[in-house]
């Protein structure tokens, strides 16, 4: 998960290059700036929810991170 959709290209390609692209089921952007995420947390945390809940209807994803903390650390 990404903020912005402009950056998934980029990732995918450092994910090919690393060879971890098989590993990953799919890169998305959940279409949130850097400043909202700060401004409104539980706002952010719902739309990157969302997205990953989009994913996984979509099958492309099992799930998304295993644990997703709030303060941003694994």
């Amino acid at each position: 998960m990404t903020t912005l959709g402009h950056t998934v290209p980029l990732i995918e390609d450092r994910l090919r290059l690393a060879g971890l692209m098989e590993r990953c089921a799919s890169v998305r952007a959940s279409n949130t700036s850097v400043l909202d995420l700060e401004r409104d947390e539980n706002a952010a945390v719902e739309t990157i929810v969302a997205e990953a809940q989009r994913a996984i209807e979509q099958g492309r994803s099992r799930g998304g991170c295993p644990r997703l903390r709030r303060d941003g650390r694994p």
